[in-house]
């Protein structure tokens, strides 16, 4: 199981064009854990991977 989170609106809408069968390579880096703050800096919590594996997408490349 891998959870996909994109860098940023570029790579999600790369990501929104495969299709089934593309062969892909995609890079970045594992989340362990995602600190969260309110609009005022305020600490409100936090998400942390339990077991599946959470990707920051920074490239995605289409294979040929």
């Amino acid at each position: 199981l891998l959870h996909i989170v994109p860098l940023n609106e570029d790579i999600y809408k790369q990501l929104l064009g495969l299709h089934d069968w593309d062969n892909v390579t995609i890079s970045g880096r594992e989340i362990l854990k995602i600190d969260m703050f309110n609009p005022d800096g305020g600490y409100i919590g936090y998400w942390q991977d339990e077991g599946c594996n959470t990707i920051l997408v920074k490239i995605v490349k289409l294979n040929q």
